[in-house]
């Protein structure tokens, strides 16, 4: 099972052959990127982040007290 999976995957990577670097796409060109505050931060704002990272933290915090109730508090 394991041998049939890591021929998969030398298949897959034979396709994804990396091809050679065009002087266009070199990253050190020369020419400076000029972008703005917004255009270069990498993080995404909205889409219920806040939220997900809160139900997530707060159920966490929920699991452990579980854990520690059932466990160690007697």
């Amino acid at each position: 099972m394991c041998s049939d999976f890591l021929a998969r995957v030398a298949i897959l990577h034979e396709g994804a052959a990396m091809e050679p670097r065009s002087p266009e796409r070199d990253s050190g060109a020369g020419k400076p990127i000029d972008k703005s505050a917004n255009e270069a931060r990498a993080g995404v704002v909205g889409h219920n982040v806040r939220c997900m990272l809160l139900f997530g933290l707060a159920g966490v915090i929920v699991a452990f007290a579980i854990v520690y109730l059932y466990y160690f508090a007697h």
